[in-house]
């Protein structure tokens, strides 16, 4: 079967339901077996995970890290079942520790604060959720003694510690020796399927001894039951998976394994140490790739464009996939992907900056000179204007359009899901992260050629009447929880597409340029169609304001003026060609966006 063709895909749909019949002879040497299917027993079976974290921790130097622990960080005792801090815990470095990523439900219930310290929970209480409970007892069967929980382990009783707390999140599923993954039930109380419970799915096993072999099944891959999963739509636990260097995944039928360099499925009895061949890993994981990637490179070279494309990518990729999630508080939007961030800034080269969400490259990050350059006030097409010292701009500068990509940004789009978007009103309005609602941006290539207006004489700020520019506030602060203190205003200089240049064709119910350029229109409010689009432009109600062209479409952000505020509330796209200047009002203004 060839890589992505329909044959390919219904292969990998059956063995995701089903899973694979292996036909095993007894008188071949396991060795010597191309695939090899394990009886999974209905109880959790320690001895096979303590084997992959063994193969892990010895043999893959891609899963290890080394970085200042947290110092504040608080652990669960498992023994003693008390929660105790770095310090009391006393070892000089920080402990190995596992980590459990769960959807929490409707219970709210904490542990009780102790009189000589209200703000942490010294002992868990009696009556543990039973995921709490079984990851307790996994974390002993391991031979491990600590648990991070972030019901636990996150001061819950002091508002402003519990902010924090949570902004360093990402950090400590990072730095987790193991995260325990409950992908089963919907919620805490319904545990670790195989722990405390046995496991309802059984396989199907034919021994025959007079033939001298076995039929067994692999059971259905769990790759699929892992999406479908409750966990899986949470948006807190987007960042749990993808930061951790390890995963243990329950499902109900299995295990699932899955480090930063292999993946293992319980039901294959197949070593992932370095005595496999080549030959012997491509085949393991084409059968199961993996599931918690963060990098999604559709970028090939070591040029800088290619790297910054690379980089860019990656952080599209994971705003989309995490676009698709719930979160139970609009406020938690950006807070519950800063941990996907802090890793996307820390990058070299060519790390990837934010503000609300809408990622940029900043003019520094290709700064070769000894000494710190004073920032630069606005970004403005084609070119960053400097306005005090000259810059030494990198080798790999290439000529790079800055403000392309910070456009590009803000070309994200809502696509159709069972949830229409919905709008959170403490967020940006031109953010991705002031929506709810599956998103995705232009799609990118290695080759694609991503440029701003050459013409029009766009400029990007934070105030209109202040010299602070996009990449001043981030160095301010990096932090989403400081950031969400400062201005969500971002105001853009440049000229729209007059009301003339669009037409409505009611044969087809679509926008059309006069130029003869179809306009598609991507929605954020629902009942937003083309005919309300077009007359609300026509009475400048609704302003066109162009964007970014990537490969040789040219996108555009539909706003709406209320006094004299705009806020976005879609996205345009037509080919480029039709987008001449002619279309363009003569007046360059400034539009404050909330």
């Amino acid at each position: 079967m060839i890589p992505g063709s329909s044959d390919r895909a219904l292969f990998n749909d059956m063995v995701s339901k089903r899973g694979f019949l292996v036909y095993h002879q007894e008188r071949v040497p396991a060795e010597r077996r191309a695939l090899a299917s394990r009886l999974v027993s209905t109880h959790f079976d320690p001895c096979i995970v303590q084997d992959w974290l063994r193969v892990c921790l010895v043999q893959h130097g891609g899963c290890r890290i080394s970085q200042n622990f947290q110092s504040e960080l608080n652990l669960i005792d498992c023994r003693s079942q008390r929660v105790l801090s770095i310090a009391e815990i006393g070892t000089g470095a920080e402990p190995n520790y596992l980590a459990l990523s769960y959807v929490w439900g409707n219970s709210l219930d904490v542990a009780e604060p102790v009189s000589e310290d209200p703000r942490l929970p010294r002992r868990l209480p009696c009556d543990l959720p039973p995921v709490v409970m079984d990851a307790i007892d996994v974390v002993l069967k391991l031979g491990y003694h600590y648990l991070w929980i972030d019901k636990y382990c996150v001061d819950q009783h002091d508002k402003c510690k519990k902010h924090e707390q949570l902004m360093h999140m990402g950090h400590v599923y990072k730095n987790a020796t193991l995260t325990i993954v409950a992908a089963a039930g919907h919620d805490e109380s319904y545990g670790l399927p195989g722990v405390s419970s046995a496991r309802l799915h059984r396989q199907i096993s034919f021994k025959n001894d007079g033939g001298g072999y076995e039929l067994r099944s692999t059971l259905p891959l769990p790759h699929s039951s892992i999406a479908k999963s409750k966990w899986a739509s949470r948006g807190w636990t987007y960042q749990e998976a993808i930061l951790s260097r390890r995963r243990l995944v329950f499902t109900d039928e299995q295990l699932y394994f899955e480090c930063n360099s292999t993946s293992c499925v319980e039901a294959f009895d197949i070593s992932f140490d370095n005595t496999l061949s080549t030959s012997e890993i491509h085949h393991e994981r084409s059968m199961h790739p993996p599931l918690f990637s963060l990098r999604r490179s559709p970028a090939i070279g070591s040029s800088g464009r290619a790297t910054r494309l690379n980089n860019f990518f990656t952080y599209i990729h994971c705003a989309e996939q995490y676009s698709k999630r719930t979160l139970t508080f609009d406020c938690d939007s950006l807070v519950a992907f800063s941990g996907i961030i802090r890793v996307l800034e820390s990058i070299s080269p060519f790390p990837v900056r934010h503000i609300w969400g809408v990622p940029f490259f900043h003019p520094d990050d290709d700064n070769t000179a000894g000494d710190r350059i004073q920032l630069l006030p606005i970004l403005e097409s084609p070119n960053l204007m400097n306005s005090s010292e000259p810059k030494v701009p990198s080798p790999n500068a290439e000529g790079f359009d800055y403000l392309a990509y910070l456009m590009l940004g803000l070309c994200w789009r809502h696509v159709p899901s069972e949830k229409p978007p919905r709008r959170r009103h403490d967020l940006p309005s031109w953010s991705w992260t002031g929506w709810e609602g599956a998103l995705a941006w232009p799609k990118l290539s290695k080759d694609s050629d991503i440029r701003s207006s050459t013409w029009a004489g766009t400029a990007i700020s934070l105030a209109s009447d202040s010299p602070e520019s996009v990449p001043e506030l981030y160095h301010k602060s990096t932090d989403a929880h400081l950031l969400a203190q400062s201005n969500k205003s971002l105001h853009i200089r440049t000229s729209t597409i007059s009301p003339s240049a669009f037409i409505f064709n009611e044969s087809s119910c679509s926008l059309v340029l006069i130029t003869g350029g179809e306009v598609k229109l991507y929605p954020s409010k629902s009942e937003l169609d083309t005919s309300k689009v077009f007359k609300r432009i026509q009475s400048a109600r609704y302003e066109v304001i162009r964007l970014a062209t990537v490969d040789g479409n040219t996108y555009m952000m539909l706003i709406k003026r209320y006094r004299n505020t705009y806020y976005r509330i879609g996205t345009m796209a037509v080919q480029d060609l039709y987008l001449t200047y002619s279309l363009f009002t003569s007046k360059i203004e400034t539009f404050k966006l909330r």
